[in-house]
């Protein structure tokens, strides 16, 4: 089964179409994980360094390179796959430090 349809001759519009979708996607999410970053990087340094602000900072990190894994290696649905695999993952990671015991 071949996933590469984006890129037939005959549909030179969906190209574009998907990767300035892929595009302004990637850039929205990684900003959110830079962001994120910033904060949780910031609480780290100003007030302690806990195991649960510091596994948040891991999946802030992997946020961002989900994002930019989108901006930079459009190659059809497997990126996508890749990058929400890393999504989920992250969001396991923060799910998992604000659980309580």
């Amino acid at each position: 089964m071949d996933f590469n349809y984006f890129f037939s001759q005959k549909n030179n519009a969906g190209i574009s179409s998907y990767l300035i979708i892929a595009d302004i996607v990637g850039i929205l999410i990684a900003m959110l994980g830079l962001k994120l970053s910033i904060i949780y990087f910031l609480d780290i340094f100003r007030f302690s360094k806990k195991l649960k602000n510091i596994i948040c900072l891991i999946g802030s990190v992997m946020l961002m390179f989900s994002g930019i894994n989108l901006v930079l290696f459009n190659k059809g649905l497997q990126t996508w796959f890749v990058s929400i695999g890393i999504i989920i993952v992250s969001s396991l990671l923060g799910r998992f430090t604000h659980r309580k015991f």
